[in-house]
């Protein structure tokens, strides 16, 4: 366990994180394995696979050569006193006796039916199977440790997840006195045990952070979170953990519609309250007081409407009453999303959807088109929009960059999202959260949209390394050099601000 907190690179606070959950210092009393009662509560860091990267690259380095070698010595010396048919026939015949038994059939039907040159590729194939395994143990070595780090994180955040089943165990028994933790139902139960799994994953894998989550307003008020979205949006699935942990709030993500067709999806999307997002629902999510105040002085106005037949009943339902009774419908089917009347909820959007996810280059091109639903909503729900940008997202899972004309024509056509994946990286993933934008006056949806885009692409330029390099994004989980990348990152960023700012001078001169 020492080894584990001494190759560390990602700071994880355990009594700073329950307090946080529990609302006090005092009650945060869990400690991490690494920690005794006795002793002052220390940082502990995640394990870091980089530093053993080197020592098992040298490592399977040396073995290759060796055994090229030793291959090349027992290969390369005939017997003596031999023509050319005997050396070919005996080196065969050493081949196949050294092969493993399990190759031995297989070795015997191929070298009968196949041409002579075909026999040697076998012969190396065989002699190379070691070599093979010599290069997936290694990567079988990163994975444990990997899952022990996983262990750890759990471990770390085992108190969380007790007192959430003691909170059930005790509310359905009865007891209310034998805990303070709230009542958690299956849903929000299951909600507090996938959270605590992407959490550890983020932080083992990816070194996941987040900066600026303070800017986010009180629970109670609704935030409005529009963010670039990656080849796979894995922020947006570590930020919703990190909020529930932290916040001990649920973000609702807006998300495509064509995730509701996908088979086997709709029970998690259910569970995260995930929606496809009409105005008006969005709305009502981030301001509920607003809206039923809109709804109120609608219904008012519509008293005196008449009354058309309802085609599911055959009765009678006002105009005024329609859209009420389908969101009331639609909430007692899903049964998950329960919309307090006097607070807001989070909402995570991105604007750019599958169409930025597979058609963005490495410079992170902000791919939005003529989308501005999502600052009609901000404007109608008088709330600000928090602009959010992860670094590295588009390294950690890349997209085959050639057809991608051709790819784009048959997105349009069936709106899927059609790609060849590659990759899922362990690069360094950190989320930042800019300064709330706030609807201004008269402003248009259009102008809302643009003051956004280019808020998120100064983000991209000020903590993006451009173009996207895998490379760099791997280095970064060593801290030193994630330091010298973020402050070359703010050089060039600072640099580019000067020049720009030059030229509007020298324009307006």
């Amino acid at each position: 366990m020492s080894i584990l907190a001494a190759m560390a690179q990602t700071e994880y606070h355990v009594p700073k994180v329950l307090a946080e959950i529990h609302g006090d210092v005092s009650g945060a009393s869990a400690l991490c394995p690494f920690q005794t009662q006795k002793s002052t509560p220390t940082s502990i860091r995640m394990f870091c696979p980089g530093s053993v990267l080197p020592v098992m690259l040298f490592f399977c380095t040396t073995s290759l050569l060796a055994s090229m070698a030793v291959l090349y010595l027992v290969l390369n010396s005939p017997p003596p006193h031999c023509t050319e048919a005997c050396e070919t026939e005996e080196s065969q015949a050493s081949v196949v006796s050294l092969a493993p038994d399990l190759l031995l059939p297989l070795l015997a039907v191929v070298t009968r039916h196949v041409p002579s040159v075909a026999r040697y590729l076998v012969a190396c194939m065989a002699w190379l199977w070691p070599l093979g395994i010599l290069f997936l143990l290694p990567i079988a070595f990163v994975a444990l440790l990997y899952f022990t780090a996983f262990l750890v994180q759990l471990y770390c955040l085992r108190d969380w997840l007790i007192g959430g089943l003691r909170g059930t165990a005790a509310s359905s028994s009865g007891d209310s006195s034998s805990t303070e933790e709230p009542y958690l139902n299956t849903d929000h139960l299951l909600r507090r045990l996938v959270a605590v799994m992407w959490e550890a994953h983020g932080r083992a894998f990816h070194g996941y952070e987040v900066v600026g989550m303070e800017k986010l307003p009180a629970p109670g008020e609704g935030a409005f979170l529009v963010y670039y979205h990656g080849t796979i949006p894995l922020d947006a699935y570590y930020f919703i953990a990190r909020h529930i942990i932290k916040r001990n709030r649920l973000p609702i993500p807006v998300v495509d519609r064509f995730l509701f067709r996908l088979p086997g999806l709709q029970r998690i999307l259910r569970l995260t309250c995930a929606l496809e997002g009409s105005v008006e629902e969005c709305v009502t999510l981030l301001n509920p007081t607003l809206a039923e105040s809109n709804k109120s002085h609608q219904g008012n106005s519509n008293s005196n409407n008449p009354k058309i037949p309802d085609a599911r009943n055959h009765g009678a339902i006002e105009i005024g009453e329609t859209s009420t009774r389908a969101e009331q419908e639609k909430e007692q089917h899903e049964g998950m999303r329960t919309v307090s009347s006097q607070a807001g909820e989070v909402l995570l959007l991105s604007p750019g959807g599958v169409r930025e996810a597979l058609f963005s280059d490495e410079y992170y091109s902000v791919l939005w088109g003529k989308r501005r639903g999502f600052a009609r909503i901000a404007i109608k729900a008088k709330r600000p929009i928090y602009p959010v940008f992860t670094e590295n997202i588009r390294e950690g899972i890349r997209l085959v960059q050639y057809g991608k004309r051709w790819l784009r024509r048959l997105y349009e056509f069936t709106r899927l999202p059609f790609g060849l994946f590659y990759g899922y990286f362990p690069v360094k993933l950190r989320t930042h959260i800019g300064d709330p934008i706030y609807p201004r006056i008269g402003e248009t949806d259009e102008q809302l949209a643009d003051r956004t885009r280019e808020a998120i692409e100064d983000m991209i330029l000020r903590y993006q390394w451009r173009p996207g390099n895998v490379v760099i994004a791997l280095l970064q989980r060593f801290p030193c050099f994630d330091a010298w990348v973020q402050s070359k990152n703010a050089q060039n960023y600072h640099s580019r601000r000067r020049k720009d700012s030059q030229i509007i001078m020298d324009f307006s001169g």
